[in-house]
């Protein structure tokens, strides 16, 4: 016979001989919200050590089990399926789910379960885990919130009112989808935790495949329009996702100890950093800096182009400090990547005629770029930073560097080298006065 896990508020022991089972009753009060006691004990049976024909353990948990604690988990989990949403998100799915995440996935459940209770209800249930949600405004207040329901009422039908809201309210495909999952999680947690009992009504809703938009790129000529109309920030944080695969909430709360200009390795209060290297660790998401995934941890080399243009941020005069942020507001802070989208890419992708500039249009513009043909889109990546920064003393990029012809660049003499050149230039200027020229060094002599 197999052994039986039972539940986690459950108690299985031996005591003067006799298996005894006491579990956690739960009751619900006037509000609906949980109240929980332990029950009087139970005896399952004798143990073998009485008699020998008494039970082992795993013979009383079959027992306690099939005839006691099954039943009861039925009968609690209808019970708490009574328990309102608000009261289930307030008591168990905030502080036992989201308070485990890290502090951008609390935010971005906060935000989308505004949309699920009301602004008043999620306040309460966050007090303790973040900052205070902004309020709806008065306007929204028919908003077809779920809160006030009790899990066993919720089906699909009410759902769709909040994700068809949502549609009316303008609010993009991947928001809807967003708010939707927030509720599935929501239920899933409910049923993991024997709360609720049934099917996920969000599964249970079909929904019409969201259509995606086309996405578009940027040419070359079009990439040089945007840049020459582009000043700091923005201009800076083209190039870098024209040329790197940093992401722009790694961008954002990228700061000066992570970046290594130098020729030698160096160490500023965290990992040594190879020289020219820029070591991804933090990233500024949802106004907080927080450590980056595992798998995005990194460290991406600084070319050439990149390298000019990192030194052109350290030549200004503020905010060059090792715990400054490289993309630094006036205020010192971390610049607002959606502002720079409203203020400025928005109006400047009106002038030029385009659908839209945004960070994923620069991405995918760098992946054009470089997928154009013979592997040559990393050299016009590189272009684009000698039209950004046309500095006179600036070394030009020649096209030969920029791979447009296979032969490498002719390197410059060595010192050694240049030497011996100045030397047989002396000698072929005397060679016609033979009395001058050493015989040694002549061919003959050799």
């Amino acid at each position: 016979m197999d052994q039986v896990i039972l539940h986690k508020y459950s108690n299985l022991y031996l005591e003067e001989g006799y298996w005894r089972l006491s579990w956690r009753e739960d009751a619900l009060d006037s509000h609906g919200l949980g109240l929980g006691h332990s029950s009087e004990p139970v005896v399952i049976g004798p143990s073998r050590a009485v008699t020998p024909t008494g039970l082992t353990e795993t013979d009383a948990q079959w027992i306690a089990w099939n005839d006691l604690l099954s039943v009861m988990l039925r009968n609690a989990s209808a019970q708490q399926s009574r328990m309102t949403v608000a009261s289930f998100v307030e008591r168990r799915f905030v502080p036992e789910h989201v308070a485990r995440m890290m502090p951008s996935s609390q935010r971005h459940y906060l935000s989308m379960l505004k949309h699920v209770l009301r602004p008043e209800d999620v306040d309460h249930a966050f007090r303790a885990v973040s900052k205070r949600p902004k309020l709806r405004p008065a306007g929204c207040l028919d908003w077809p919130y779920i809160g006030q329901l009790g899990l066993c009422d919720v089906g699909p039908e009410h759902i769709a009112r909040v994700t068809d809201a949502a549609v009316e309210a303008g609010y993009s495909a991947q928001t809807v989808s967003h708010i939707r999952n927030v509720m599935s999680a929501i239920f899933a947690y409910a049923i993991r935790e024997q709360c609720f009992m049934g099917n996920n009504p969000v599964k249970l809703l079909q929904t019409a495949k969201a259509r995606s938009t086309k996405e578009h790129a940027l040419t070359l000529s079009q990439a040089k329009d945007a840049l020459a109309s582009m000043r700091h920030p923005e201009k800076e944080l083209m190039l870098m996702a024209v040329l790197t695969d940093i992401s722009m909430a790694e961008l954002c709360g990228l700061q000066w100890k992570q970046v290594n200009l130098t020729e030698r390795t160096t160490k500023k209060g965290g990992d040594p950093i190879p020289p020219r290297t820029i070591a991804i660790r933090k990233q500024w998401y949802r106004d907080t800096l927080e450590n980056v995934k595992s798998n995005r941890v990194s460290d991406v080399a600084i070319s050439e182009a990149l390298h000019r243009v990192l030194g052109s941020l350290k030549e200004r005069g503020r905010f060059t400090r090792p715990d400054d942020f490289v993309f630094a507001s006036r205020q010192g802070t971390p610049v607002n990547p959606n502002n720079i989208v409203e203020r400025r890419l928005k109006p400047l992708a009106a002038r030029m005629g385009l659908p839209s500039i945004s960070w994923q249009v620069f991405r995918r513009t760098r992946k054009a770029l470089v997928a154009e043909s013979e592997g040559l889109g990393q050299g016009l990546c590189i272009e684009l930073v000698g039209f950004a920064y046309p500095t006179a003393g600036a070394r030009p990029i020649s096209r030969a560097r920029l791979g447009y012809r296979r032969q490498s660049e002719p390197q410059p003499p060595s010192p050694k080298r240049r030497s011996e050149m100045r030397t047989e230039v002396i000698f072929q200027a005397a060679k016609p006065h033979g009395d001058f020229y050493p015989t040694f060094l002549s061919k003959e002599a050799n």
